[in-house]
């Protein structure tokens, strides 16, 4: 071979072998989409059928407390067992006593002038139970749309927004229901996407999407969905995954090697978080306020936190990230909650203590927040419940400050965080008449030695003072700091120097040593 001939063929091997890496990282990051895709429908579905399951559950449960009461049926303490089982149910709007489909009396309406019986088709379900879909329900607000389930001489009414907000459907979720004879209604999407008659769970391509469909949970109450993700165009398009390639080549080469480590270190922490999710390891650290004068626990900020496969509690900056990205935050928001009253409810009830969730600004929406936290508040009335939105989401968007204002009518406090390192407009300040003012540790963070930052601080207190608002100080390191805040006025602290985030029991074991002393 002459020189000219194995210069050729190494300049073709070279550029071959160019092309063999470039591909070879394309092809990695295609199967790392992929399985991405597949991790998040997966997560998706889990959440559906989870939802699907507690409601069925809820509502088996209701059916079986109202088939015992022993009472006459329709006699008054018959209708004050049905009004109380109503009350336990939080997404009950009304429960009705039927004999042979003839409605008798109801827990809102009371015994009825005459029986009433609806000609509407029901569903039969899988169960034997009926349903009846997107009813028209008279509320005080007007007409709304509602579903009705019935069970042997009962039936149970739910507003049909609940149900839209509790199995979280999205642009690319189809739900519906199927009944004995395999029939479907469709209650959300796109009824292309139904599966003609899959009662098993199944994965597939369809139309550039990858699909998810099952009924698993649907055995017992007909519920079924299908979840669908884009692929991405390339994937679909032969010129672009060509030109794909082409162009990665330059950078394959040499930045394959480098990235490689780093990006397969984030994807396997990515991908295990995210089978970490599904089985809920989060656990909560709760971090002390005390009263600024004797240092007494009035409450706790509730602050999450992940515990990775090797046992590693891991912070909640390395995770949050993903939570949102994946759309993840209104299901964590409800297990923050869930757990935070699991772990400290009795002492709660007990103490009365204020207990603060943080809440990012997608979650901040009056459905979520009262649909969660009304229960608890219901069942905790001596709770003070308090959620923390930064002060420059809050003064962004007028849609957060109407929630603020709505949570406020529900007996939710608000309170702005990190406050002072926004841009707020004391006119939001004041219409919103806000429950609290955090002070930003930064504020905090040399506040013995530096005049410029304690005349800050001192004339936060005197607007806190003005709105008649509660005033928060957190970061406290120092006794010297805590005595500066007190001294200005601060009402409340927090911070290291009082006590690290704590384990729930060494939480409880705080307040309690307390109130022992006290009543020493």
């Amino acid at each position: 071979m002459s020189s000219t001939s194995r210069r050729k063929y190494l300049i073709w091997v070279s550029i071959l072998a160019g092309l063999a890496a470039a591909t070879a990282v394309l092809l990695l990051s295609w199967a790392i989409t992929l399985a991405d895709a597949f991790d998040d429908l997966r997560l998706r579905y889990d959440g559906f059928e989870g939802r699907v399951s507690e409601i069925a559950t809820e509502n088996d449960k209701l059916f079986a407390l109202l088939e015992r009461i022993p009472d006459p049926p329709c006699s008054e303490p018959f209708l004050t067992a049905m009004r109380t089982a109503q009350f336990q149910a939080s997404h009950v709007r009304d429960i009705g006593y039927l004999n042979d489909d003839w409605l008798l009396c109801s827990s809102t309406g009371g015994v009825l002038p005459e029986p009433f019986k609806d000609e509407m088709e029901t569903i039969p379900l899988p169960t034997g139970d009926r349903l009846l879909l997107n009813v028209p329900l008279v509320v005080t607000q007007g007409v709304i749309q509602g579903h009705i389930v019935f069970s042997g001489n009962f039936n149970i009414v739910f507003r049909r927004d609940f149900l839209n907000s509790a199995l979280g459907y999205d642009a690319h979720s189809t739900v519906y229901v199927r009944d004995r004879e395999n029939r479907y209604t469709l209650l959300h999407g796109d009824e292309s996407n139904v599966p003609p008659e899959t009662t098993a769970e199944s994965v597939g391509i369809d139309r550039g999407r990858l699909t998810l469909s099952g009924c698993s949970a649907a055995v017992r109450n007909g519920l079924c969905g299908t979840f669908a993700l884009p692929l991405l165009a390339p994937m679909s398009d032969p010129v672009t995954t060509g030109l794909t390639i082409i162009a990665a080549f330059s950078a394959g080469i040499t930045a394959a090697g480098i990235c490689f480590a780093r990006l397969r270190k984030l994807n396997r922490f990515h991908r295990r978080f995210l089978r970490g999710f599904r089985s809920m390891r989060f656990e909560c650290r709760y971090q002390p306020f005390v009263d600024a004068k004797d240092h007494r626990t009035l409450g706790c900020e509730v602050l999450v936190r992940w515990r990775d496969d090797d046992g590693s509690i891991v912070p909640p900056d390395a995770f949050l990230p993903i939570v949102r990205s994946k759309g993840l935050g209104d299901d964590l928001f409800r297990f923050v909650v869930e757990r935070t009253f699991r772990d400290l409810g009795a002492l709660l009830k007990q103490t009365g203590l204020k207990v603060s969730f943080n809440v990012n600004p997608t979650e901040f929406r009056t459905d979520l927040l009262l649909s969660t936290l009304l229960p608890y508040r219901d069942s905790h009335p001596e709770t003070e419940i308090v959620v923390e939105i930064t002060e420059d989401e809050l003064a962004k968007a007028h849609e957060i400050r109407s929630a603020a204002s709505v949570l406020r009518g529900h007996g939710i406090r608000v309170s702005i965080d990190d406050f002072g390192t926004g841009y707020s407009s004391l006119s939001y300040l004041a219409d919103l008449h806000l429950d609290e003012l955090k002070i930003d540790r930064s504020f905090v963070m040399g506040l013995e030695a530096d005049t410029i930052r304690a005349e800050i601080v001192t004339r936060m207190v005197q607007l806190a003072g003005a709105l008649n608002t509660t005033i928060v100080a957190e970061g406290i390191e120092t006794f010297d700091q805590a005595q500066r805040l007190t001294e200005v006025g601060v009402h409340e602290l927090q911070g290291y120097f009082f006590s690290k985030p704590m384990e729930p029991e060494a939480f409880i074991q705080r307040v309690e040593g307390e109130r022992a002393a006290k009543a020493a």
